[in-house]
């Protein structure tokens, strides 16, 4: 496809792309509802897993999954993550 709507994504259904925005702002509001709660400050997250492709019949996290989910705080050592 020459001329892409969501231009460097092979995904281009409308409704689609809509609920990804959506989803992607409850993500992100929840961490950091889950920060606020706890008194969490960082400056970044990062959350990554590998192996999806399995789990996605389950509908759930299977052992198939590795994920990481990392809270970043940078100071003027930062040498690791505030949690990991």
């Amino acid at each position: 496809m020459k001329d892409k709507k969501y231009f460097g994504q092979q995904c281009q259904d409308d409704e689609i792309n809509k609920k990804f925005r959506e989803f992607h702002k409850k993500l992100v509001n929840e961490i950091i509802a889950f920060c606020k709660e706890n008194n969490i400050e960082i400056d970044e997250f990062h959350l990554n897993a590998d192996g999806v492709a399995g789990s996605i019949p389950y509908g759930q996290w299977e052992a198939c999954t590795d994920s990481c989910l990392s809270f970043d705080k940078f100071t003027d050592s930062w040498k690791e993550p505030f949690l990991i």
